[in-house]
């Protein structure tokens, strides 16, 4: 719902706990491959759940240019953009 060089919002049924950590695969285009970045749960809310992206997350040339190319736009370009669903968990 929300997509920043700092994190983003999703929207799940997974259930997740404040410092969870995921990695998240975020599809830029079709024929792409999707980006993976790490990020820990920082919230969670009616709205969604809050990650923060970690460190190398932040770094990532594909993330930040996804990023200005869309800035402005619609929330519902980084619904798309976003899998719903988590990579992984350490539980």
């Amino acid at each position: 719902m929300d997509l920043s060089l700092g994190g983003c919002i999703i929207k799940s049924e997974t259930q997740v706990h404040q410092d969870d950590i995921f990695y998240l695969e975020i599809t830029v285009a079709e024929d792409e491959p999707p980006i993976e970045v790490a990020a820990m749960v920082r919230s969670i809310s009616s709205r969604g759940i809050a990650f923060k992206f970690l460190r190398k997350a932040q770094e990532n040339k594909r993330l930040l240019a996804f990023i200005q190319a869309n800035a402005g736009a619609t929330s519902s370009v980084f619904s798309k953009a976003i899998e719903p669903t988590v990579a992984g968990s350490p539980h």
